[in-house]
């Protein structure tokens, strides 16, 4: 992709330069094809059944319009406001949500906390800049759903007069997937479906990585504190009254390396960490002398901004996994006794209740827990 605009005059310009005072052709050029037409190479990724789809930079509502015909539920991010209207206008008998974001952080959207079978991105990505490219990746991991796909396509090929565009592969997307945590299921090339010769496109499609389980070495502790720091924070905006950040430092984990072990739960190999944990081989505070034939799950705890749906289970069964491994029997755990959601949890993962419990946290403070307990 070539451009005689300066690199500096080109990061400095909004990547949606050139859209808005051009948006009526645009709108025409976009809507003078299909849906299928243009995804032909990845419309066989798209969910069959009635799913919730986020189309980013959805322009003039074409695919927008056309999924939400198939019973989709759509939610169409488009920052110009003039294509915005347009789509709003031209597809105005369709149940779209428009909304008024962008990448690289789509703010609205991420701080809804919402999640997407299919995340949409047509001829976006090469607007984007190196550094709000990574950004936007780490953003897209956060709105995809546990079973969900984002389908990029990449624009190779002169840039339009007034536009900002970046050169960007397919392989170097791929590689910035993979770091964020997400791994290539489909990747096609074809020609322009407008007829333009001198252009081509590049298609992606992208999923959660399955996770990746490890255990923890000196390298994670600092890692490890934000997570556990994180998860306490989310717990007070819950108005759950248990951990507290700053609670536990490096020192904490680094016994825990010790004296037991510590398991990471990464988006594959490559990916960011979604999720942790502690086990035990005796928890006599809690659980007074007994026989070695348990492990003791402790601080379950998941990165919310990036982990899918069920992280938590699965992290739960990988723990399970290892003791019954060790030749242990039972799987052991406690929760807070007035966090009823946290116990429902656990019962829902066939956890029996044992009794209850005054347990003295070590941190200056006592409370009241359910002892838990599982036969593997």
């Amino acid at each position: 992709m070539n451009t005689d605009i300066p690199d500096e005059r080109l990061l400095a310009m909004a990547s949606t330069a050139g859209y808005g005072e051009s948006a009526a052709a645009l709108a025409e050029q976009y809507e003078s094809v299909s849906l299928d037409e243009v995804h032909r190479e990845v419309l066989h990724l798209f969910p069959a059944q009635p799913s919730t789809v986020l189309d980013i930079g959805a322009g003039s509502g074409r695919d927008a319009a056309a999924l939400a015909a198939r019973g989709h539920r759509l939610v169409a991010a488009e920052p110009t406001a003039e294509l915005r209207e347009l789509g709003e206008r031209i597809h105005a008998g369709q149940d779209i949500e428009w909304v008024d974001d962008a990448l690289p952080g789509l703010p609205t959207l991420t701080s809804q906390g919402r999640r997407f079978d299919l995340i949409l991105l047509t001829a976006v990505w090469m607007h984007l800049d190196e550094q709000e490219r990574t950004a936007a990746m780490a953003t897209l991991v956060s709105l995809l759903g546990n079973a969900g796909q984002v389908v990029l396509s990449l624009r190779h090929g002169p840039v339009p007069a007034g536009r900002r565009m970046f050169p960007v592969s397919a392989q170097e997307t791929i590689e910035l997937a993979q770091r964020q945590g997400l791994e290539v299921v489909h990747l096609a090339h074809r020609e322009d479906p407008h007829g333009r010769t001198d252009v081509s496109w590049s298609y992606l499609a992208l999923r959660h990585a399955p996770l990746h389980h490890r255990q923890a070495d000196e390298r994670d502790l600092a890692a490890l504190v934000r997570l556990r720091d994180d998860a306490a924070r989310w717990q007070i905006a819950q108005g759950i009254d248990q951990w507290k950040p700053g609670e536990l430092d490096i020192e904490h984990f680094r016994t825990r390396l010790h004296d037991g072990e510590v398991w990471i739960a990464a988006l594959g190999p490559h990916g960011p960490i979604a999720g942790a944990w502690e086990l035990w081989w005796d928890d006599p505070a809690a659980w007074g002398p007994q026989s070695p034939n348990a492990g003791y799950v402790h601080r379950l705890m998941t990165d919310r901004r990036v982990a899918p749906s069920g992280t938590g289970r699965q992290m739960l069964a990988q723990a399970e996994a290892r003791i019954a491994a060790a030749g242990r029997q039972i799987c052991r755990l406690d929760c807070l006794a007035h966090n009823y959601r946290l116990r429902e949890y656990y019962e829902t993962a066939d956890y029996n209740v044992v009794r209850e419990h005054t347990k003295d946290g070590g941190l200056g403070h006592i409370y009241a827990v359910t002892l838990m307990e599982k036969r593997l």
